[in-house]
């Protein structure tokens, strides 16, 4: 009889949560497939998406066997999407995706290794905007992150190493963050799912702050898009909205 094969957990789970956003969503996900670290799910909550998003999330859940889920509600916002998939991801680590940004091929596996090494409860990345406007990266305004003042003698952190600039200086943004999943879930912080467009606040900041280990890697690795004709305030709103 063979034997049976045992199924590793993966390094990272990958939630995406998604709002009618189908001329976005192939680059998102093909950006996570074109990861150089494998060792990763997808855990997809389309939140009543009517444009043939969920038909896109469908094609990919098929073509990936076993390595991504979708998961179907009824439209209630960002946050209760991402937080039903965090109730059920299988990761050693939580990375969040907007469905119209995109990763550096590299973002895991550079992320992952400082986590490894420094036992990392929260790893954090530098960013660029992608302007869809003009279809180009461009850097984000100057000291909208700033990392010298934590990251500079190499070792793990707390905002205690520089309480003054610590919540400037990592911003409320869940997407360029690596999360260690039994910290989230033994914190017990959740994304707010009654506040409109401020969701992410009451997650990011708490864990932040709460963290002894933080540590940083000084390379753009996703791209999130801006200046998107259509969306509310020429942003990317539109993905993320209740109706």
């Amino acid at each position: 009889m063979a034997e049976d094969v045992v199924q590793k957990s993966p390094s990272i789970s990958v939630i995406i949560p998604v709002f009618n956003c189908a001329p976005f969503l192939r680059r998102c996900l093909d950006s996570v497939v074109a990861q150089s670290d494998s060792s990763w799910e997808i855990i997809s909550v389309d939140d009543g998406s009517t444009d043939g998003s969920i038909a896109i999330l469908h094609e990919y859940e098929e073509k990936l066997d076993g390595k991504m889920r979708v998961i179907e509600q009824e439209n209630a916002g960002p946050a209760k999407a991402r937080n039903r998939a965090i109730d059920i991801a299988a990761g050693q680590y939580l990375a969040f995706l907007d469905a119209d940004d995109f990763l550096d091929s590299r973002c895991f596996e550079l992320a992952f290794k400082q986590a490894q090494r420094f036992d990392a409860q929260i790893v954090v990345w530098d960013i660029w905007f992608y302007n869809d406007r003009h279809e180009r990266l461009q850097h984000p305004p100057l000291g909208i992150l700033n990392f010298a003042p934590f990251d500079s003698d190499g070792t793990a952190f707390s905002w205690r190493k520089n309480p003054d600039e610590f919540l400037l200086s990592f911003q409320t943004w869940p997407w360029n963050k690596l999360y260690l999943t039994s910290y989230v879930r033994d914190g017990g912080y959740r994304f707010q799912e009654d506040v409109m467009r401020s969701e992410d606040i009451g997650f990011v900041y708490p864990a932040l702050v709460d963290a002894d280990r933080i540590v940083t890697v000084g390379e753009r690795l996703i791209s999130y898009r801006v200046m998107r004709d259509g969306s509310a305030m020429a942003t990317k709103d539109v993905c993320h909205q209740v109706v």
